[in-house]
């Protein structure tokens, strides 16, 4: 699992967003939970491996997208585990192990934010 510390936002009083370093991804949550996530301001993103979908080049990305660079590949069979430096810190990529991906070649990562999950870093708990 790889884990962010950011701080989640109103965002105009009819959504949530979660903003580290940069970065913001708006979080899919129902209207029920949403007021309680708008009063959180620190938060911490739970995001798997097989979550993250990684781009060869850096070109085009979206704001919520990380851009880094391939520090490790681990091939693994059917699969590989791609280790990315970024700006909010190394992350863990699950990939098909047929795409190649060379260390210190620059990536794109993009986050499936409705797989995500939120917590309340100051007490621990799961939010979303």
């Amino acid at each position: 699992m790889n884990f962010v510390a950011g701080r989640l936002v109103s965002t105009d009083g009819c959504g949530v967003a979660f903003e580290a370093h940069g970065i913001e991804l708006m979080i899919p949550v129902r209207s029920s939970i949403r007021s309680g996530l708008a009063a959180v301001r620190d938060g911490l993103l739970g995001i798997r491996p097989e979550d993250l979908q990684l781009e060869a080049g850096r070109s085009g990305l979206p704001r919520h997208d990380l851009a880094g660079v391939v520090e490790v590949v681990e091939n693994m069979g059917a699969e590989s585990y791609v280790h990315v430096g970024t700006d909010v810190g190394a992350v863990v990529c699950r990939a098909d192990s047929h795409r190649r991906y060379d260390v210190r070649n620059t990536v794109a990562v993009s986050v499936m934010t409705e797989k995500a999950l939120f917590f309340d870093l100051s007490d621990d708990s799961r939010l979303c």
